[in-house]
């Protein structure tokens, strides 16, 4: 009986080794990240983690702000005979500018 080294066996088993050995690791950072993240956004930064980011996902989850900026609810609009900037919902059809009262849409 031979006792030999299989070389598929090898490479194949240390791939899969490799990877279980980084799926640990990076899932490890990615639960501390998920920890230290803001609430709303812990599943987002764990799959950052643990996918790409790595150690470096921890301090990005430390810095992230706790919520995403909203987008704007209003047009800015400029007054075109004193400069002033004004806010207009969306649904406005008319406004008046806020410093001099001219009508500014």
């Amino acid at each position: 009986m031979e006792n030999r080294l299989d070389p598929w066996a090898f490479v194949v088993g240390n791939v899969v080794v490799a990877l279980l050995v980084w799926l640990l690791l990076f899932g490890f950072f990615g639960a501390i990240a998920a920890i230290v993240a803001p609430p709303r956004r812990r599943l987002r930064f764990f799959l950052l983690t643990l996918f790409f980011l790595g150690p470096l996902g921890i301090g990005f989850a430390s810095i992230a702000p706790p919520v995403l900026p909203k987008v704007k609810d209003a047009w800015d609009y400029e007054c075109e005979r004193c400069g002033a900037w004004q806010n207009v919902p969306h649904d406005n059809k008319t406004a008046n500018c806020w410093r001099c009262g001219d009508n500014i849409l």
